[in-house]
C-alpha cells in the first residue's frame, strides 16, 4: 500500500512541476505582441485612429510603436485612458508636460518589466502631425510605445 501511496504522490508532484514549468515559462515576444495588441484595442475602443508616425520617430529604437490621432483634446485624452489601463498596469511616472507634449509612464501589473510610455499633444501645434489628423474632429496626437526593461 505504501509503494502505491508513494508512485501516486510522486505522479502528483511531477504532473505539478511540470504544469508550473509551462505555465511560468517566458515568451518574451510573445508577451510583449499580446500586450501591444491589448494596448491597440484600448486605443481603437477609445475612438482613436492609427495614423503613421511622424519622421522624426524613424530612428528611435522602438520595434513596438504606434501613433493615434484623437478625438479627445490632451486633458481629455488622459482621463480617458487612465480609465481604461489603471488596474492591469500601475503608471510608474505620472501625467507631465514637457515642451507643449503630456507624457505618462506605465507597466504592466503581472509582469513589472514590461512597461509603455504614452505621449499626447495638440495636433495643432506641429505642422507635419497636423497633416496626419484624418479629419478636423482629431485634435490630439497621441504616441505610444512598448519595451520590455533589460535584464
Amino acid at each position: 500500500m505504501s509503494t502505491i501511496k508513494g508512485l501516486l504522490v510522486f505522479t502528483c508532484v511531477l504532473v505539478a512541476a511540470a504544469f508550473m514549468h509551462a505555465t511560468m515559462r517566458h515568451q518574451p515576444e510573445a508577451d510583449l505582441d499580446s500586450v501591444f495588441a491589448h494596448l491597440n484595442r484600448v486605443m481603437l475602443d477609445l475612438g482613436l485612429v492609427e495614423v503613421d508616425c511622424p519622421r522624426e520617430y524613424d530612428s528611435d529604437p522602438y520595434r513596438y510603436r504606434k501613433c493615434f490621432a484623437s478625438p479627445y483634446s490632451e486633458e481629455e485624452f488622459i482621463q480617458a485612458f487612465d480609465v481604461k489601463v489603471i488596474g492591469s498596469y500601475s503608471r510608474i511616472f505620472s501625467w507631465r508636460q514637457d515642451y507643449g507634449v503630456w507624457g505618462a509612464f506605465y507597466h504592466l501589473l503581472s509582469a513589472p518589466d514590461i512597461s509603455f510610455s504614452v505621449g499626447v499633444k495638440s495636433a495643432f501645434r506641429d505642422r507635419e502631425v497636423t497633416k496626419l489628423m484624418p479629419g478636423r474632429k482629431f485634435v490630439a496626437f497621441v504616441r505610444l510605445t512598448l519595451e520590455r526593461a533589460a535584464q
